[in-house]
């Protein structure tokens, strides 16, 4: 079973149990929401998770269309531009107009936006994102 991090409580929210969680998911429409647990019902029930993180079975995702890919999959896979490994994609920015990906090379990191003008191909099996490399990147 693999587990997805889909969230973290930021902090208790009033007297009755609710906290507040930010999103670490793509496909939330806001940064943070409120959350109610089963059987905890007050302050005092919630206060000790704070900074807690919320998971979810992988199982349970959707599927997403052709060429779409969850952030969590992209995560540590290797970057290549023409057959030479750059580094590994170390994190997914949701970044408003268009998802980013910082790979991390031995010189330093490379911000290269997830787009099909600097995306050739993914391939989840291989474990590597193929990238057009363009002078400036």
């Amino acid at each position: 079973m693999s587990l997805i991090n889909v969230g973290s409580i930021q902090k208790p929210h009033g007297i009755k149990g609710e906290v507040k969680v930010f999103l670490k998911t793509d496909f939330a429409k806001e940064g943070s929401l409120l959350l109610k647990f089963v059987g905890l019902d007050s302050l005092n029930d919630v206060e000790f998770h704070h900074k807690g993180e919320l998971f979810v079975e992988d199982a349970v995702r959707h599927e997403l269309p052709k060429d779409e890919y969850y952030f969590s999959e992209l995560v540590g896979l290797s970057a290549f531009n023409e057959g030479v490994e750059l580094g590994e994609i170390i994190e997914m920015i949701d970044n408003p107009a268009h998802p980013i990906m910082r790979i991390k090379t031995p010189e330093r990191d490379i911000l290269v936006p997830f787009l099909k003008v600097f995306v050739a191909a993914v391939d989840l099996e291989a474990k590597r994102v193929d990238i057009n490399w363009m002078e400036g990147l």
